[in-house]
């Protein structure tokens, strides 16, 4: 494979895990669940599911 030919198949790829969450994010919001995370200093955190969507973009 070319690199183009890579990075078109990575590109691919990405793509469809941002779609997956998108899935995932909306089924948990329409239930009002929360999403378990970490923060950026690693600790653990539970997030609604909502919030990640409104204040993400790509997830809206």
């Amino acid at each position: 494979m070319s690199n183009k030919e890579i990075e078109a198949y990575l590109k691919t790829i990405e793509e469809g895990f941002i779609e997956s969450e998108r899935i995932l994010l909306k089924e948990k919001a329409a239930n009002n669940e929360s999403v378990i995370n970490c923060d950026e200093n690693g600790n653990i955190v539970s997030i609604p599911a909502k919030d990640i969507i409104a204040r993400n973009r790509q997830y809206q």
